[in-house]
């Protein structure tokens, strides 16, 4: 093998690593949209898949339509992918409802429309989530640094202040404990918002 020849396979390699991390499942409810609009326009589960992911890349779509064209039915395709998902997540949730469409027929549009509609939701929830999380966690840091402030400002502006907290026994054992729960304050509410 040449050197251009495993040059290109390297570049090719890191070119498809990018695009499938832009890919993700970041559009998931761009290409649910897009389903539904495939298949009320006449389009097979099967093709509406395949148009979707053409016009929106996700890994979920992706994987579904390679499992497909190996061989798998829709739905042993979409049961064996939403086994490897976790079970709360929107790939776990659409591969579900296509599994449905597939298996019981009928009108899938439908089954699609609500999917869309709950991944909306679900969506406007966790960017909620996020933007109390902010919140939560810009008031923590200016609840912590606040009363430090406060400590230097007293101490620079009282004589008797600055000589009780940096000159006694007792100044020392009062800074240390409000910096000791300061710290610890900030790293519980930070733990609790991360894990919210």
């Amino acid at each position: 093998m040449s050197p251009f020849d495993a040059s290109s396979l390297r570049w090719r390699a890191r070119r498809r690593c990018r695009d499938l991390r832009v890919a993700h499942d970041h559009h998931l409810e761009e290409a649910v949209r897009a389903l539904g609009h495939h298949l009320a326009s006449g389009s097979s589960l099967t093709t509406a898949v395949r148009l979707a992911n053409a016009s929106h890349p996700t890994a979920t779509f992706g994987e579904l339509r390679a499992a497909v064209d190996r061989g798998s039915t829709m739905i042993e395709a979409c049961d064996h992918l939403a086994g490897g998902a976790d079970a709360t997540s929107d790939t776990s949730l659409t591969l579900r409802v296509i599994a449905l469409a597939a298996e019981h027929g009928g009108d899938p549009v439908a089954h699609i429309d609500a999917l869309e509609g709950t991944l909306r939701e679900r969506r406007h929830a966790r960017d909620e989530r996020r933007s109390q999380a902010s919140t939560a966690l810009a008031s923590t840091r200016f609840l912590t640094v606040l009363p430090i402030v406060c400590s230097v400002w007293i101490c620079l502006d009282d004589q008797s202040v600055r000589e009780v907290l940096l000159g006694s026994p007792l100044g020392y054992a009062c800074l240390t404990i409000g910096l000791v729960l300061n710290v610890v304050g900030r790293r519980w509410v930070t733990r609790l918002v991360r894990f919210a």
